[in-house]
Order: structure tokens, then C-alpha cells, then sequence
């Protein structure tokens, strides 16, 4: 316990990775999903929800855009669970005329909960002889089953639209800025370490059915690094103003960690992406190469208002 969440489709889950992320998005809501099973091969493995809703122009502010982050992260057989219920604002502001540059700025404030099932512990005073009754007076005495803090981020990120089809993406963001006790014995020395993230995403066009979409991720919190890199494919079967359909794959490497496998399906307003982690590191020899799948839906909602026109009736003289 003391490391975050985290998701191998990086750039599916903006509002997990930095906070100005919130807004960025071309419509007036986007609602994000994501699910990831890790290591079920060995023994429960860890389970990762993930749900975001946003929206812009907060208070009739246009350069404003605000964002609800949960998650959930259920570890092991003891079910280690670790609850989120966050807020995200972002401020955006053009730099330059044709508005290709800006820059934003973002910040949360999430409460977190970290609980632990002690009813599915077992311990040698349940055991009579050779049978187990979970019934039996464990000799156990637990002051603290669950703790809680709040864990304020804050982030920035620059985008520029070379044109209508290339744009680059680049910021950094650091999560858990107080630091809080990371511990059931609310114990001074055991803290969760601030985590600092750095990403950079792009898209190029190749011709006019085809672009590549090449991102890089680095995380680092106390010891613990994560380094990942590779692209996307993306094939349009209908590119018009009004509808883009394409369908995506790419391949990704965590380095020392996973080899990531993407494919995913775009219909204009919906994304639907499927990830599989094919281990290449020590922990191999026990999952025998299986890491993690993963699923992201994101859907981007317009709120079309029809505007009428007032006029006058010409008279019926027939």
C-alpha cells in the first residue's frame, strides 16, 4: 500500500492524469469510464473503476470547466479497498490570436478512503486441529479498519493545434501535495509519497483517411517510477464535418513491466477501447505473461438548442 492507481490507457482517463485536463475536449460534456483487471491470475489480483463527468463554462465563464473524478481500487483477497470522491476546475486561456496556443491550469480536491475486510482474514487461533471455522475467536484486536484524508493535485498543460488535423499536447501534474498518513496506526512515517507526473501526446496526419497518434508518459512517486511509450493507428471509414468513424491499434511498452496491446472503435460522440498487458518482467514466471485488461468508454455530449426564427404570417387572400 503507499502507490496510486493507474491505467495503461493513460490518455483515455485525463481527468486521473492531471487535472487541468478538465474541459479539454471539443463539446459541452464528456463522460469517461474506465475498468482495469490486473494479475487475476495470481490469486485475486487487483481490480480498478474509474468514472469522471465534466462540463465547461462554469458559472457562464467560458475559460472555466469543472470535473467529478471516482474511482476505486480493490486489492487482494482481504479486499484492501481505496475510494475516491474528487472535484476538478480548470482555467484555459489563449495565447495567441488565432487561438492554435493555449495554456491551462488546473487543481482537485478529493477525499479518499482506504478500508480493509478483516472478516476475511484468517489466523491460527480459527483453527481447531486441522479445520478452519471462521467463526472462531481470531485473538485479534483491530482499533482501525478504515482511514481517510483529503488529497488536493494541481496541474498545467499546453496545446497547440498546428492545423485542423496535427496538434501536440504536453504538461505535468502533482498529485498528493500534503502528503497524508498512509497508514491503519495513523503512523507519522507512513506517508503517501507526491507523485509527479510529465505526458506528451500528438496526432499527425498521414493522408487523409490515416493519422498516428504517438504519446509518451513518466510517473514518479518515492522509488517507484513508471515510463511508458508507443502509438496509435487511427483508420477513418467516414471522416465528414458532421460524423468521424474510425477504428484505432497501437502497441505500447511499460518499461521493464508490460508490453501493451490497444485496439478501439470511434462513432463520432462515443470511444470504446480495449487494452491488454502481455507481462515481460520477473513477475512472469508466476502469471505467465498475463497483466492486465482494460476497457475505456468516453462520450462527448452536445446541448443543441434549435433556434427559431420570428416572422410574419403572410395573409391568405385566396
Amino acid at each position: 500500500m503507499g502507490q496510486d492507481i493507474h491505467f495503461s490507457q493513460y490518455n483515455q482517463s485525463p481527468l486521473n492524469l492531471n487535472p487541468s485536463l478538465t474541459g479539454n475536449f471539443n463539446a459541452k460534456y464528456r463522460l469517461v469510464g474506465n475498468f482495469r483487471n490486473q494479475w487475476s491470475s495470481i490469486g485475486e489480483g487487483y481490480k480498478t473503476y474509474s468514472f469522471s463527468a465534466e462540463g465547461k463554462n462554469l458559472f457562464k465563464v467560458k475559460r472555466i470547466s469543472y470535473g467529478l473524478l471516482l474511482f476505486q481500487d480493490q486489492a487482494g483477497s482481504e479486499n484492501l479497498t481505496q475510494s475516491n470522491f474528487g472535484i476538478n476546475f480548470n482555467y484555459s486561456q489563449n495565447l495567441n490570436y488565432d487561438s492554435t496556443l493555449s495554456v491551462s491550469i488546473g487543481a482537485g480536491l478529493s477525499y479518499q478512503q482506504v478500508k480493509v475486510d478483516v472478516n476475511s482474514f484468517s489466523f491460527d487461533k480459527q483453527y481447531i486441529g486441522n479445520s478452519y471455522n471462521p467463526n472462531n475467536p481470531n485473538g485479534e484486536n483491530f482499533n482501525n479498519e478504515s482511514f481517510g484524508y483529503f488529497n488536493p493535485s494541481v496541474g498545467s498543460h499546453v496545446n497547440y493545434a498546428i492545423n485542423s488535423d496535427n496538434a501536440i499536447k504536453f504538461g505535468i501534474a502533482f498529485h498528493n501535495l500534503l502528503r497524508p498518513k498512509n497508514s491503519f496506526l495513523q503512523l507519522e512515517d507512513q506517508q503517501l509519497e507526491m507523485r509527479t507526473t510529465y505526458h506528451f501526446s500528438s496526432t499527425f496526419l498521414v493522408n487523409q483517411l490515416i493519422d498516428i497518434q504517438p504519446s509518451v508518459l513518466f510517473m514518479k512517486q518515492g522509488k517507484a517510477q513508471e515510463f511508458i511509450t508507443g502509438s496509435n493507428i487511427r483508420y477513418y471509414f467516414e471522416k465528414t464535418r458532421y460524423a468521424r468513424k474510425a477504428i484505432t491499434g497501437g502497441v505500447f511498452y511499460r518499461n521493464k513491466d508490460a508490453a501493451i496491446i490497444n485496439v478501439g472503435l470511434e462513432l463520432t460522440q462515443t470511444s470504446l477501447s480495449f487494452s491488454y498487458d502481455i507481462g515481460t518482467s520477473d513477475l512472469t514466471q508466476a502469471n505467465n505473461n498475463k497483466g492486465g485488461l482494460e476497457i475505456s468508454i468516453v462520450h462527448l455530449i452536445n446541448n443543441y438548442k434549435p433556434h427559431y426564427k420570428r416572422g410574419t404570417k403572410c395573409p391568405n387572400f385566396m
